[in-house]
């Protein structure tokens, strides 16, 4: 059994595209679950890429911060 820990500061789920949509929580849950097998690191890294690909070339105006802890029982 793999247990995983995901935090992030509020700027991930405030990040705005060029339409001003949010990336939302729901989008953070819909990644998670979809990642639920994903080392820490590649979990971060679809993460990342995730709210890359949706801001686009859109400045964003918070700072973007992830943590992922991930232990094996």
């Amino acid at each position: 059994l793999v247990d995983t820990i995901f935090l992030f500061t509020d700027g991930l789920h405030e990040a705005e595209n060029d339409q001003l949509e949010l990336f939302g929580k729901q989008r953070i849950q819909d990644i998670l679950q979809d990642s639920s097998s994903l080392p820490p690191r590649a979990l971060i890294e679809r993460m990342s890429k995730a709210v890359t690909d949706f801001v686009s070339d859109t400045e964003q105006s918070d700072d973007l911060t992830m943590f992922a802890l991930q232990w094996k029982k």
